[in-house]
C-alpha cells in the first residue's frame, strides 16, 4: 500500500482546478445522456402515428382473413356448380 500523498498548499489551486475541469467534462458527458423531452405537440403526433400504424396493422389482417373467405368460397362454389354440371350431363346423357 502506497503511503498517502503529502498535501502542500501550493497544490491547493492547482488540484482545484483538476476538480473543475473534470467536474467541466461529467457535466457535459451528463448533458450528452440526457434525454430531450417530447413536447405536447409531438407527443400527440407520435400518438397519432402510432394509431395510424395500429389501424393499417389491422386493416392488413382483415383483409388477410376477408382473402382466405372470399376465395373458399369461390372454391366451393366452383367446384359445386361443376359438380352440378356434371351430374345434370350424366343424367340426360343417361336417359
Amino acid at each position: 500500500m502506497a503511503p498517502p500523498q503529502s498535501f502542500q498548499r501550493d497544490d491547493v489551486p492547482a488540484q482545484v482546478e483538476a476538480l473543475r475541469e473534470q467536474n467541466r467534462y461529467m457535466a457535459g458527458r451528463i448533458a450528452e445522456l440526457e434525454v430531450r423531452v417530447l413536447t405536447a405537440d409531438e407527443a400527440q403526433r407520435l400518438r397519432d402515428l402510432i394509431k395510424a400504424d395500429d389501424r393499417a396493422t389491422w386493416l392488413w389482417s382483415s383483409l388477410k382473413v376477408w382473402a382466405a373467405w372470399i376465395t373458399g368460397v369461390v372454391v366451393a362454389l366452383t367446384v359445386g356448380l361443376d359438380f352440378l354440371r356434371r351430374l345434370l350431363a350424366g343424367i340426360k346423357g343417361g336417359g
